[in-house]
């Protein structure tokens, strides 16, 4: 929150989801410049484009890292180096089972609801889409942000409000 937010935590955040991405680019230039088809694979988050109570810090470094994607993507392109990002929503991955543990059944329930697919995502989905991006197949893709999310963006809040209570409700 605004209120809490100090200098020492945003500065950490942005070390870790901003500044190391930059420098990791900076340092893997030399080699990267040697490879055919060298390319980065970002991973942002949904949150660099939407914004949640709380995620001052966190929600503007993912931001961040859009702009820096794009930016790393204009300076190594005559290089012939690729950049470019994803942007995953809610990924459930090992640490599920204590999720399931801490988190209230009701909010369990509702989780799926602002996802059109109905469902969260899942780590091998993340992987998938870094893969093609890494791949010759996405040879002409730069600066590009790939959202992969099961549509969590694209659907109005409401839609959500409206499954959740006929779901919850048992009036579908």
């Amino acid at each position: 929150m605004l209120e809490e937010m100090t200098v020492e935590a945003y500065d950490r955040v942005m070390a870790v989801n901003l500044r190391a991405p930059l420098f990791f680019a900076q340092a893997g230039l030399p080699y990267l410049e040697k490879q055919l088809g060298a390319n980065i694979v970002n991973i942002s988050s949904v949150r660099g484009h939407i914004s949640m109570p709380g995620g001052l810090a966190y929600d503007t470094s993912k931001a961040g890292l859009l702009g820096l994607t794009r930016t790393l993507a204009v300076e190594m392109g005559l290089k012939g180096i690729r950049v470019n990002a994803i942007c995953p929503g809610h990924i459930m991955s090992n640490g599920e089972a204590v999720w399931r543990e801490q988190v209230p059944v009701n909010i369990q329930k509702v989780m799926p609801f602002p996802y059109p697919l109905g469902r969260v995502g899942h780590p091998e989905e993340i992987a998938s889409a870094a893969v093609f991006l890494a791949s010759d197949a996405a040879s002409f893709i730069t600066g590009q942000t790939l959202t992969v999310d099961g549509g969590l963006t694209i659907m109005n809040p409401e839609t959500a409000l409206f499954r959740a209570e006929s779901t919850l409700t048992g009036t579908e």
